[in-house]
């Protein structure tokens, strides 16, 4: 798929800018095109190669081929709305000025994925992967 997503990019020009224009969730309809069209491809069910009727473009752009085929075009169309949202989405600011996250909460170690065994409150330190909660800022009540 990330070869895919690479070709829609070089090969066609589908670029970031480019896809950004696509605000209203083409890139996501495109690919749910793709990944449905698959699931019928030998199935006798397609009566002709005509796009379902939630395509987001020109039926030129319509480019159906055999399954995984086109589940990976929908993989790489779906990289490729991910990005644009990430893109779009300004990063988040984990509280307000002057505000205490609110705890408990699944918590990280060194970028691993939550334990999944306990929720932390501020200051606390998990007994299972030893994550240690950030305190609340002075001034604010903890629990």
């Amino acid at each position: 798929m990330l070869a895919e997503r690479r070709r829609q990019v070089e090969a066609e020009g589908w670029t970031p800018a480019h896809d950004d224009a696509h605000g209203r969730f083409e890139l996501a309809s495109a690919a749910s095109c793709y990944a449905v069209h698959a699931q019928y491809v030998g199935r006798d069910q397609i009566a002709d190669d005509n796009p379902p009727a939630w395509w987001p473009w020109d039926r030129k752009w319509w480019k159906p081929a055999d399954r995984r085929r086109d589940l990976v075009k929908a993989g790489a169309l779906i990289l490729a709305e991910v990005e644009r949202l990430d893109r779009a989405t300004p990063p988040s600011d984990p509280a307000p000025s002057g505000q205490a996250e609110t705890f408990p909460k699944p918590h990280r170690k060194d970028g691993e994925p939550p334990c999944g065994e306990c929720y932390l409150n501020p200051g606390e330190t998990c007994d299972i992967c030893g994550a240690i909660a950030p305190s609340a800022p002075s001034g604010q009540a903890e629990g």
